[in-house]
């Protein structure tokens, strides 16, 4: 990824710094961050993108974040995401015509799919898609094969940061859009507050693994939206994780935090805290709301 942010002009490859030696499930994969503008990035991760993920057995995944306390077994990998979503930006799809592109399991597209025009699901793993079939979601075997200019909606849920040649997948995705059609691209924060303020090593161990190829800042992400070819974007950041989380990390090294010691927390607190992370720019996620130009 070095030559590919620094041909875009978003990292000074020179000045970059090592700060992981390895990732998580791969020890021939280093991870830098460039000083300048804040972005992590990987080098040493030639996998071939679309044939890793259709054949990932998202069952056995050895990479799912499990927290064991006694006899309980705590799978912290899934979280309420799609209700989050759904709730987020139900504006921008009610009656549209919306692809999810990365769908996953399609839990977003089930919720939502009553309340807009149609609902398409572009996902590359095989597991996945069937089940999304299962459930009768409009799985699309060939995005491309859409339309020019027959969306009214584009999201990619925690899926840019995947993407090997993100402008130029998202370019053509852009196509697709009908004029002023809105694309909605969430990912993970380089800034997060564990990472940039906490500096907490066993978190840093965990959150760098072979698929988060990029960790974005706003400024990196809204330059990745315009040089696509999108306007008016706007940059938010918000935080996934509570504080419950964050005080497991620091005292026992672990994810899962927020299902073992959530009960710490009311939603108002919860609300706050993120907030509070949003305002000094280190929550753990933000998102981009962009227009295709008219």
């Amino acid at each position: 990824m070095r030559a590919y942010l620094s041909r875009l002009g978003l990292i000074d490859a020179a000045a970059a710094i090592k700060i992981a030696k390895q990732v998580r499930d791969r020890d021939d994969v280093t991870v830098w961050r460039c000083p300048k503008s804040g972005i992590i990035f990987l080098e040493g991760n030639d996998t071939e993108v679309e044939d890793y993920y259709a054949k990932k057995d998202v069952e056995s995944d050895p990479n799912r974040s499990i927290t064991t306390t006694g006899a309980v077994t705590h799978d912290t990998l899934w979280q309420d995401d799609d209700t989050r979503r759904a709730e987020q930006f139900s504006d921008f799809l009610r009656g549209k015509v919306w692809l999810d592109f990365g769908a996953g399991g399609g839990g977003l597209v089930n919720i939502l799919r009553n309340t807009v025009s149609r609902a398409y699901a572009y996902e590359l793993n095989a597991m996945q898609c069937t089940r999304m079939r299962a459930k009768s979601i409009d799985v699309l075997d060939d995005w491309s094969a859409l339309a020019d200019e027959s969306l009214d909606v584009l999201t990619l849920f925690h899926v840019f940061e995947h993407l090997s040649q993100p402008i130029e997948l998202l370019g053509g995705l852009i196509e697709k859009l009908k004029p002023r059609g809105v694309a909605i691209v969430e990912v993970p924060h380089a800034n997060d507050f564990l990472l940039k303020q906490l500096d907490c090593g066993p978190f840093m161990r965990f959150s760098l693994w072979s698929e988060h190829l990029v960790l974005h800042t706003r400024a990196s992400l809204e330059a990745m939206m315009r040089l696509a070819g999108l306007q008016e974007i706007v940059i938010s950041g918000y935080q996934r994780y509570p504080l419950s989380n964050h005080l497991y990390w620091l005292r026992h090294g672990l994810p899962g935090g927020h299902e073992l010691w959530g009960g710490i927390e009311t939603d108002e607190f919860r609300s706050a805290y993120g907030q509070m992370l949003n305002r000094i720019d280190q929550t753990d996620t933000i998102i981009a709301v962009c227009r295709k130009p008219s």
